[in-house]
């Protein structure tokens, strides 16, 4: 039987998720605990040890953990008692499981070193270690998972070094536990732990997943060195590493990052213009505006229309009159995608830049676009605008103004209408 550890952790979250999905039950309608004891110990069926399960994962307290330990060998109900062991925070229902893994085969020994995984129980990482060798591929995989997740120095060592000893078949559930322990290193400050195991997954040797993992989890465990393997991933030419670089770019933060991400825009090909101006909107960052607005310029088509709706997220209203102009574009998505920035732009003064381009002489369909633009912001000019230009000699504004004031129109503006 080939079961690979993520498809034995998915169809346990399911199973969960399906007893969380039935309606909790009043605090008063629950049973006792004495009582679900009871109906674990008794001959009772499946469906009524099922239920006593998912009560006593709510309301479980260490006198329950014998009876649900004794259901861990049940090849039907040994997920439940699993699923009510996992989040109890006494120390016997870690015990209750390792003393399970020594004693148990197949199926119910590898759901129990999920749930050992699951609890993060440093206590369990020697009785583990050693079925990283085990010779049955399902158990070494779900142990190298297991192993990632409680994510202590020994389990991360030695994940690492027999990385290059393990049979193929358990190699790649290997790496990935080695990228969950160094993401949990991060996460409690513990960047400098991972360098190297990030490093070396980068090798064109592991899976494109793993590599890519790597790479994700480098750049967020050392952030200041990263953007010029950022950069260079995007002046590549594999479109997934510089869409990854481009949400790295987006989730990390620093003025100094921004300057040189926004140094490099103008140096890069067209497909890395286009996934970094993505992840610099993402960003938020005013400073990368000018670029972002040079970017406009750009000969190739699809930047042009990245850097529109980058503004939408980093415009302000100097690239107001820009956008306006565009409204006027015979393409439409370029016109589309003005209209959304020209919505999305934050600020006040950005209202107030958009109600004066509608007096400014802008044609027919700058007039419309700007109408919709300010009823989309909610602007405070909209209502207005719109009223004045229900006399517009073309039809096309005077229909966008009648559509404005159905949205948001209020009862001085009846008599206009």
């Amino acid at each position: 039987m080939k079961i690979a550890y993520w498809k034995f952790a998915a169809v346990f979250a399911l199973a969960a998720a399906a007893c969380c999905a039935a309606r909790p039950a009043a605090a008063e309608e629950l049973p006792s605990e004495a009582s679900l004891i009871k109906a674990l110990e008794s001959d009772a069926g499946w469906n009524e040890k099922q239920a006593a399960c998912r009560h006593l994962r709510r309301i479980g307290t260490r006198k329950s953990i014998p009876a649900l330990a004794a259901l861990l060998p049940d090849d039907k109900l040994s997920h439940m008692a699993r699923y009510a062991l996992e989040p109890m925070s006494y120390p016997e229902a870690g015990e209750a499981l390792r003393e399970a893994l020594g004693n148990l085969e197949g199926k119910q020994r590898i759901g129990v070193i999920i749930s050992l995984g699951a609890r993060r129980d440093g206590q369990a990482v020697a009785a583990l270690l050693p079925l990283l060798r085990s010779g049955d591929t399902d158990t070494a995989s779900v142990a190298a998972g297991a192993l990632g997740r409680i994510a202590t120095p020994e389990s991360s060592r030695t994940l690492f070094n027999y990385r290059n000893k393990a049979p193929e078949a358990v190699r790649s559930a290997l790496a990935e536990g080695l990228l969950a322990a160094q993401q949990r290193f991060v996460r409690t400050g513990q960047s400098k732990r991972t360098i190297a195991v990030y490093t070396d997954l980068l090798d064109a040797t592991w899976p494109l997943h793993i590599r890519m993992g790597a790479f994700y989890g480098l750049a967020h465990a050392q952030p200041e060195q990263s953007a010029e393997h950022l950069i260079k991933a995007l002046g590549g030419s594999d479109s997934l590493f510089r869409d990854i670089s481009a949400q790295i770019i987006a989730e990390t933060e620093g003025e100094n990052l921004t300057r040189q991400y926004a140094a490099a825009l103008p140096t890069l090909p067209a497909g890395g213009q286009i996934a970094l101006l993505r992840g610099l909107a993402g960003r938020g960052d005013p400073l990368a505006r000018p670029t972002v607005a040079q970017a406009l310029k750009s000969r190739n088509a699809e930047v042009r229309h990245a850097a529109i709706g980058a503004l939408g997220a980093l415009g302000g209203p100097e690239n107001v009159p820009v956008l306006v102009a565009l409204l006027d574009n015979g393409n439409q998505d370029i016109v589309s995608a003005a209209r959304a920035s020209l919505a999305a732009m934050g600020g006040e003064r950005v209202d107030a830049s958009l109600a004066a381009a509608l007096s400014n002489n802008a044609s027919p369909a700058a007039r419309a676009g700007l109408l919709e633009a300010l009823a989309g912001r909610r602007a405070s000019q909209a209502a207005a605008a719109a009223v004045n230009s229900l006399g517009d000699d073309n039809a096309a504004v005077r229909i966008a103004a009648l559509s404005n004031l159905a949205a948001m129109g209020e009862s001085p503006q009846t008599g206009a209408v």
